[in-house]
């Protein structure tokens, strides 16, 4: 099994609820570096509040988050892309969510390899594609 795991840069605590509500979670923690006592390293000064590790289960797949560690450099949503193959009725319950705040890379539509597909790039830089595999 392999979850992804999306590293944000300080936005953990406002994505997970927006995700929660997005794919209508009722219940998110964040766990932040303060909260885990002494994790084996040093946390610098100012980053107690930031998310260490938090997970929403979208659709049977459980998707973590955290917060980049102070010298990590990295662009989020520019090497991964969510692929969530789902029914219909949660695409159209959930692409418009996300593209509220986004931007739609392709509209919902058939193409040659799904009969209902669409993706988004979230506020956060998260591309979402959305499909329907089955006939």
């Amino acid at each position: 099994m392999i979850y992804p795991y999306i590293n944000l840069n300080g936005k953990t605590a406002e994505a997970v609820p927006y995700y929660a509500s997005v794919f209508n979670i009722p219940h998110h923690h964040i766990l932040t570096f303060g909260q885990a006592g002494n994790p084996g390293f040093a946390v610098p000064a100012g980053f107690e509040n930031k998310a260490m590790f938090s997970f929403l289960d979208i659709d049977q797949t459980r998707v973590m988050f955290c917060d980049h560690f102070p010298g990590i450099t990295s662009k989020s949503g520019a090497t991964i892309s969510l692929n969530i193959i789902t029914s219909q009725e949660n695409i159209d319950a959930w692409f418009p969510r996300l593209a509220m705040d986004g931007k739609v890379g392709m509209p919902l539509q058939k193409t040659m390899w799904s009969k209902y597909y669409g993706s988004v790039v979230d506020k956060f830089g998260i591309v979402w594609q959305f499909s329907i595999n089955e006939e």
